[in-house]
């Protein structure tokens, strides 16, 4: 819905996502947590410089469930 409303690359879409994420990760379900951290950080990295906070805060998620959780790939 707010997709809907403010388009898909709106930094508040991408700030629900991150938060969707991080309630994926929490019920252990990282694959879908990944997808959603990557297409969140897509969207902030356009909309916002690299060091704001948002980006650094997501990019740091992304690198917490990659150290914990997902396995590395060959």
């Amino acid at each position: 819905m707010l997709e809907y409303r403010l388009g898909t690359g709106h930094y508040q879409v991408a700030i629900s996502l991150n938060n969707l994420a991080m309630f994926y990760k929490a019920q252990k379900r990282y694959e879908e947590a990944e997808l959603l951290y990557k297409r969140s950080l897509q969207i902030l990295e356009k909309q916002l410089s690299h060091n704001h906070s948002f980006v650094v805060f997501v990019q740091e998620n992304l690198k917490k469930l990659h150290r914990q959780h997902v396995p590395p790939k060959n």
